[in-house]
């Protein structure tokens, strides 16, 4: 009779999971209009530093690739995968459950590839998941629910604004990719006045903790403010880290005269060196199915 008695008062899936969303919806962020000073680009110590080292993927302990659409959050225990490894993972299983199938035997459950949670899950447990991450300040699930209200996916409304502060909490946690969209709503006044200055102090954020598309943005903003050398100093950095689109600036720099050979040469053989390191069988399966095209 108690037991029957909890289960009538236990709130569902759907009532938590409306529950989590709303306190989402109020979610505060702290102040996005601090005032930004303006810093000198030669008196910075830590903005031509090499980048940081990237950290491995937790499955196949390769460097995480930096391309869109290659990383894999999972909301279950926080974990970032390349989603090389998250695919490989679905692709063994559906292998195993072919000739288990034939045989009549039990099926394996798709689970997460590294805390091996179960993945059937509803999109109203998802959400009571994102919560919870949320209120560990978790980088990544701060990042993943701005992109949820920046294109109104997920069950959550489109909100430039809210997408903004988000992005912009992301980084105070310490995101590697959010400074890099903060500058871009800067840049394009996306849920916030533009501001080329703030702009321009986000992708030194971005810069200075190794995104590279940060790195190349920067870049660009030098290069049209019409410091060349510095854009130049800035892709050389970040196409030996592995970005192609620096590396392609630097040919044109090269053929231009604004980099040396000895310069174009080792941007191009520290940048194969980087796609090296971080090549694999699955990544490249991956890439052919998902990223060619």
């Amino acid at each position: 009779m108690v037991e029957k008695e909890e289960k009538k008062g236990a709130k569902s899936d759907e009532e938590t999971a409306a529950l989590a969303a709303a306190d989402l919806e109020t979610l505060t962020i702290s102040n996005a209009e601090e005032i930004i000073e303006d810093d000198d680009d030669d008196k910075d110590p830590d903005l031509f530093k090499p980048p940081p080292p990237r950290e491995d993927c937790p499955i196949c302990m390769l460097p995480l690739p930096s391309e869109h659409g290659t990383l894999m959050y999972r909301v279950c225990c926080g974990a970032v995968l390349c989603a090389a490894c998250f695919e490989e993972s679905k692709r063994v299983i559906e292998k195993t459950n072919v000739k288990k199938r034939k045989k009549k035997l039990p099926l394996l459950e798709f689970c997460c590839p590294f805390c091996r949670e179960p993945m059937d899950e509803s999109h109203e447990k998802a959400i009571i998941r994102l919560r919870k991450r949320i209120e560990l300040n978790d980088v990544v699930a701060h990042h993943c629910l701005a992109q949820s209200y920046l294109g109104g996916s997920d069950g959550f409304p489109k909100d430039q604004r809210k997408a903004f502060e988000l992005f912009l909490r992301a980084t105070e946690l310490g995101s590697l990719h959010a400074p890099v969209i903060v500058a871009e709503c800067f840049g394009e006044g996306r849920g916030v006045n533009m501001d080329a200055a703030k702009e321009k102090h986000y992708l030194k954020v971005a810069a200075k903790r190794g995104d590279m598309l940060g790195r190349y943005y920067l870049g660009k903003f030098e290069w049209h403010g019409g410091n060349k050398s510095l854009a130049m100093k800035h892709w050389q950095i970040s196409a030996a880290a592995g970005h192609d689109g620096s590396l392609h600036r630097i040919k044109e720099g090269f053929m231009n005269g604004f980099v040396t050979k000895d310069e174009y040469a080792h941007a191009l053989r520290a940048h194969q060196k980087v796609r090296n390191d971080a090549q694999s069988e699955e990544r490249e399966r991956y890439a052919a199915i998902h990223l060619s095209g």
